[in-house]
Order: structure tokens, then C-alpha cells, then sequence
């Protein structure tokens, strides 16, 4: 690694005040510092930033190479860069963990409003809240469930029955149905 020693010992100090295993130190501070040198993160926010999302996923220790690949091939294929997708992420880490978003799906949904342009700080927010909305609307049934449903092409049962199982589908097919409305000139 072309870090000095400081710059590698301030990574593997991070992954254990963020509860990084001590058995995969090692793995988790190599795979940071390796993000640190090919993408604009620094070593210690992509190692800060991943624990952070690891630990409120409950992400497997010997995944952390997994999700840093993800994110580089996300950075590397979109109209946004690591910085930007793992800030979003971070902000919508918290609701999805709770709605059962997969880091793939908080990952995705990171990349695809950061590629839009969308602020980190707004569209984090939003997207939180969005799946929010959905969930007690879920939960709760009646007229605004129908509603996301109406807009998702699906019945209000369909809708609840797809956010149970693939929360983040259920998102796209609204964002879908958003998008048909306003192209056809209606009022999202």
C-alpha cells in the first residue's frame, strides 16, 4: 500500500473505535486504505463511512470487500463519484436497515439520486422518508396506501405484498409510476 505507516495505523484505530472485529482489522484497513488510493475517498472516510453503514446493516465482517467493490464499480459506471454514493448511503442506511433495504439496495439508491444530481443532505432525507411514508402506509392501510399503489400500477394489495418483500422494487415501480405522470403532463 502507498500509505505510510501513520496514514495505515489511523485506518486500522478507526475500524476499532467504529467495532470492527479484531479479526478482520487486517481485511477492513486494506480494503479502506486500497479506496483511499483509488478513489476520492480518503482512507479514513471510506473506513469511518463503511463502518458506519456496516454496523447499522449488521453487514457480515468479511463483507467489507464486497461493499467496497460495489461501491468503485458504482463510481466507476455512474454520473457520481464514491464520496457522493457512500454519503447518501450513509443518510439512508438508518430507514433502509429498518424497512429491509440489503446494502446493494442502499448502495443503488445512493448511486442513482447521486447521479442525478441530487444533494447528498436533501435527497438522503428525502429518499428516508419516502420509505417511511410507505412503510406505516403499509402498515396502516387505506387511501394513501392505495394511492402509492395507484401510482405503482398495482393494487393496494399488490403494493403492500411487493414493499414486504423487495421494499426497494416497490420504490422503483412509485418512482416509475411518478415519472409516467409526469410525462404525461399530470402533477406528481
Amino acid at each position: 500500500l502507498p500509505e505510510s505507516h501513520q496514514e495505515i495505523a489511523a485506518v486500522a484505530e478507526a475500524a476499532g473505535q467504529l467495532g470492527v472485529q479484531t479479526p478482520t482489522v487486517e481485511a477492513f484497513t486494506k480494503t479502506k486504505a486500497q479506496l483511499g488510493e483509488t478513489t476520492n475517498l480518503t482512507s479514513e472516510q471510506a473506513a469511518t463511512d463503511i463502518a458506519q453503514i456496516e454496523n447499522v446493516m449488521r453487514t457480515a465482517s468479511d463483507e467489507t470487500d464486497n461493499l467496497g467493490a460495489s461501491l468503485v464499480a458504482l463510481g466507476n459506471n455512474g454520473a457520481s463519484t464514491e464520496a457522493q454514493i457512500l454519503a447518501m448511503a450513509n443518510r439512508i442506511a438508518a430507514t433502509g436497515a429498518q424497512v429491509g433495504l440489503t446494502e446493494a439496495d442502499i448502495l443503488g439508491l445512493a448511486n442513482a439520486a447521486a447521479s442525478m444530481g441530487i444533494e447528498v443532505e436533501a435527497g438522503g432525507s428525502a429518499v428516508s422518508r419516502v420509505f417511511q411514508t410507505m412503510a406505516k402506509d403499509v402498515a396502516a392501510g387505506g387511501d394513501k396506501l392505495e394511492l402509492f399503489a395507484q401510482v405503482s400500477g398495482m393494487t393496494a394489495q399488490q403494493f403492500a405484498k411487493e414493499f414486504g418483500d423487495d421494499p426497494a422494487r416497490a420504490f422503483a415501480a412509485f418512482t416509475q409510476g411518478l415519472d409516467r405522470i409526469n410525462k404525461s403532463g399530470g402533477d406528481v
